[in-house]
């Protein structure tokens, strides 16, 4: 039987955003295994707070590409928001905006612990949101919690939505989404 991982952890190595995944704290290793019930999968882990993408589990493990002592695998998986289509009265000469083209050119959201957004119009126009600030080279880009702003690239349309998409095996909790928008 599966065990839904807290969804309360120290900071952002602790994270535990994996299907049918295994945790490893302990001495730095370089190998994970007990990963049998994943063969031939690809999989995805959080090692040492660090993203790593398609690793293919053979023989029941799978070799990180540097040493790790905090180590999450499993299957990936996508969450994904969608803001329902827009519709709010327009302070202009045209009246309410419900029907008319508009065009979403950013987004303020207030987050908490957070880190490896992707927001745009559509799942065609998405962009990650870049965080980086202080951490040293290969450190781990700390969780957010806080207001922040993205731009987003949008086309107008009379159905604009906000998509924000979490990819990687990180927290997202957003507790506000506001969309900036332009209307004729």
């Amino acid at each position: 039987m599966e065990r839904l991982a807290s969804r309360v952890f120290q900071d952002g190595r602790h994270a535990f955003f994996v299907d049918c995944g295994l945790s490893y704290q302990g001495e730095p290793i370089r190998a994970v295994g007990n990963l049998h019930h994943l063969e031939g999968k690809e999989v995805v882990a959080l090692a040492d707070g660090n993203v790593v993408r398609g690793l293919i589990v053979s023989d029941g493990e799978v070799k990180l590409p540097r040493m790790a002592s905090i180590v999450h695998v499993g299957l990936p998986y996508l969450s994904k928001i969608e803001s329902l289509p827009l519709s709010f009265g327009a302070q202009t000469t045209g009246g309410a905006a419900p029907g008319r083209p508009k065009q979403i050119t950013g987004v303020t959201m207030k987050v908490q612990e957070t880190r490896g957004l992707w927001a745009g119009s559509d799942a065609d126009h998405l962009d990650e949101y870049k965080q980086r600030s202080m951490e040293g080279w290969g450190e781990p880009v700390r969780l957010t919690t806080g207001v922040i702003s993205h731009r987003i690239r949008g086309s107008w349309r009379p159905e604009s939505t906000v998509l924000i998409q979490q990819r990687d095996p990180l927290p997202m909790t957003i507790l506000t989404l506001t969309p900036e928008t332009i209307i004729p």
